[in-house]
């Protein structure tokens, strides 16, 4: 069974989703509102909008919201794939070395384009239902 208790990170990878960034962060939030310990930790790199102010704009509003950007990886990773595994690859680091993580029992790994808008409270729960 769940313990609501136990500390949660979401984790992210952010490229030109300013437009849906916002939404689908509240979604998020919404959806997993019964954790007393969430913690935020988004990785950017390669945008051309507006996603870095938006990423600060968050930032500002949510304390427990942690986001590194990396700049332009393009030219050192060509493949979007190789660009992906690098920055996921940043954020199992930060959870690894970060004493600030050493609470986090559960680890969501999130897309933040929009994917997320018909996730509900119940839908996330019932993750836990076996």
């Amino acid at each position: 069974m769940i313990d609501y208790n136990d500390g949660l990170l979401i984790v992210g990878l952010a490229r030109n989703c300013e437009k849906r960034l916002v939404h689908s962060i509240e979604k998020i939030s919404s959806a997993t509102k019964n954790f007393k310990n969430i913690n935020w930790l988004i990785i950017e790199s390669d945008s051309e909008d507006g996603t870095l102010n938006t990423l600060k704009d968050i930032q500002r509003k949510i304390p427990s919201f942690d986001f590194y950007t990396f700049g332009r990886l393009q030219d050192k990773f060509p493949l979007r794939t190789e660009r992906i595994a690098y920055c996921r690859n940043k954020y199992l680091e930060e959870l690894e070395n970060n004493n600030k993580y050493q609470n986090v029992k559960y680890l969501v790994a999130a897309d933040l384009d929009g994917v997320n808008d018909k996730l509900t409270q119940n839908g996330f729960e019932s993750c836990w239902g076996r």
